[in-house]
């Protein structure tokens, strides 16, 4: 029998989640075992930063001293330090189309970060998650490539895993972070029943010779846009489903010559056909619309094609006292690569709860945070994906959903930037609250204005299939009427394509903060306006060495 090796907790996969994990607890002195059943470098799924998931590298970088998780937190670094195939997301676009024709003005919006906060990047995953992995081993995680498991078994002892080839390895607590497979599945309990009805599926792979929305449209800054469209990623919307664009080779320093495509579709609406290939199926759905067939009409594959079916979360626990399994990818869509946000958010909070307990796992406080936290994570991105789906039914609803959302990821990443604003300064508490919130799924954990929104529109949309358009204009009037809904940035205008934030209009949104807001959101979102203006004013960590 092969000898068996002990460590306090083991990760299985080395994705990018599993290895920020694994580098956080290894660099806090956690013996840390890294399996996957594959090798790196590799091509993933997911692959925009949004500056919430920005804010958690960040985050986690600062808590756990691991700086390399900030370097992937905004383009420069990205860039410098890590690969030159990631990209720039300086601005976030989304178009609606019609068959037989291109957008409308009227139809199309964007989102553009201030010139003075580095952008975000867009990450090319295989050398973003490779990166990850060495730097976890750079810290002491001891990685085995490669290693396909048989069996795990959890137990109030530990955790016991053998491998196919018969090596074993034991551990006090055992992370799910997508390379547990079945055996993980099986030893954990969580091989349901029936599976519930998918509500989506997804394509996603990464093409060469893809057209530019310059090319596609004859301007950089088609519509009258701000920004340029190629300066980040692209949604593509029609009735039932969206396409992405994430864009690598857009900036000068930049090698790469791929760009990422992706597809969710309404499975009610499109069930996936019987026998085609992702290819055809890409091709057909594409067809009616003259922009976005231009741009991919002429494009080859690069990599395999990932298909992924969406369901609604089961009610399955993702922890216990000697175990815990990230949330998957399945249920969000992969719009705003939600499930790397969710993964990680997962992480780092794992990386909290575990740190400094050796082999002793999770203690019955940590279980409960851990359940709640994951769960709502779960559910958030179930309830983002429904609603997404739903606001594909008719240009005014999608622009009615786009505006709820933007409003709870403005005010969520300011108050995770608040928080790391106060960890910087030696203080967890905010930090810590934030990583455990049993509302972590709602873009604004802990708003119960922001909650109440949320659930009401929800509802608007799920109510909504016969008259999207009706709606859609109820929607914008439970907007208006939202205290927690600022009148500054035009959320309650659907007229208002272009959200360009300057120092005007964040001086407006500070006086709304000490005039109009409910006490306990404006009390947030100015912590995290002080700590977004005191960022701005330092330079990009790009050019610093190690």
């Amino acid at each position: 029998m092969a000898q068996e090796s002990s460590y306090d907790v083991a990760v299985l996969g080395a994705g990018f989640a599993g290895s920020a994990l694994a580098a956080a607890l290894a660099r806090g002195g956690t013996r840390v075992l890294l399996l996957d059943p594959g090798g790196h470098p590799r091509f993933s799924t997911e692959e925009i930063v949004t500056p919430y998931t920005a804010t958690l590298l960040r985050t986690m970088a600062v808590w756990h001293r691991v700086p390399e998780l900030a370097w992937l937190a905004d383009a420069p670094s990205a860039s410098r330090r890590v690969s030159r195939s990631t990209g720039v997301g300086r601005t976030l676009g989304f178009l609606y189309h019609h068959h037989g024709r291109a957008p409308a003005a009227a139809d199309v919006l964007q989102i553009t970060s201030p010139a003075a906060i580095p952008a975000e990047p867009t990450l090319y995953r295989q050398d973003t998650d490779s990166f990850l992995f060495h730097a976890a081993v750079r810290y002491g995680a001891d990685a085995r490539q490669h290693v396909r498991l048989a069996e795990v078994r959890i137990e109030t002892s530990g955790v016991s895993l053998t491998a196919v080839d018969g090596r074993r390895f034991h551990a006090g607590f055992v992370v799910d972070a997508g390379g547990g497979g079945e055996a993980f599945a099986a030893g954990a309990g969580l091989v349901d029943g029936e599976e519930l009805p998918a509500h989506s599926w997804s394509l996603h792979t990464h093409l060469v010779g893809a057209g530019s929305m310059r090319e596609a449209t004859g301007s950089t800054r088609a519509f009258g846009a701000p920004g340029r469209w190629d300066d980040g990623p692209c949604y593509h919307v029609f009735d039932g489903g969206y396409l992405w664009r994430v864009p690598f080779g857009n900036h000068r320093r930049s090698t790469s010559l791929v760009t990422g495509v992706g597809l969710t579709v309404d499975a009610t609406r499109y069930p996936f056909p019987s026998g085609a290939s992702p290819g055809d199926v890409l091709r057909d759905l594409i067809e009616p619309y003259p922009m976005i067939r231009a741009q991919l009409g002429a494009a080859r594959v690069v990599q395999p094609w990932t298909v992924v079916t969406h369901r609604p979360p089961a009610g399955t626990t993702l922890a216990g006292p000697r175990w815990c399994a990230l949330p998957g990818r399945e249920p969000s869509g992969f719009f705003l690569s939600r499930g790397l946000t969710d993964q990680l958010a997962a992480a780092g909070l794992l990386a909290v709860l575990l740190r400094g307990r050796g082999a002793g796992g999770l203690d019955p406080a940590g279980v409960a945070t851990a359940k709640a936290t994951l769960a709502s994570l779960r559910a958030g991105g179930n309830t983002l994906a429904e609603m997404v789906l739903a606001g594909t039914r008719s240009p005014l609803l999608w622009k009615a959903v786009l505006r709820v959302w933007e409003v709870g990821l403005l005010f969520g990443t300011l108050q995770a930037q608040g928080a790391l604003r106060r960890l910087r300064r030696g203080d967890d508490r905010p930090a810590r609250a934030l990583a455990g919130s049993p509302d972590a799924g709602s873009p604004f954990p802990g708003d119960a204005g922001f909650r109440r929104l949320l659930d009401r529109a929800v509802g608007l949309c799920a109510d909504g299939a016969a008259d999207p358009s009706a709606a859609g204009e109820r929607l914008f009037v439970l907007l208006r009427d939202a205290e927690v809904v600022p009148d500054v940035f035009g959320f309650t205008d659907p007229r208002k394509r272009y959200y360009h934030p300057t120092p005007p209009d964040l001086a407006r949104l500070a006086l709304w903060t000490l005039r109009s807001a409910p006490p306990g959101t404006g009390a947030v979102v100015r912590d995290g306006l002080r700590a977004v203006l005191g960022a701005s004013a330092r330079p990009s960590t790009g050019g610093a060495k190690p």
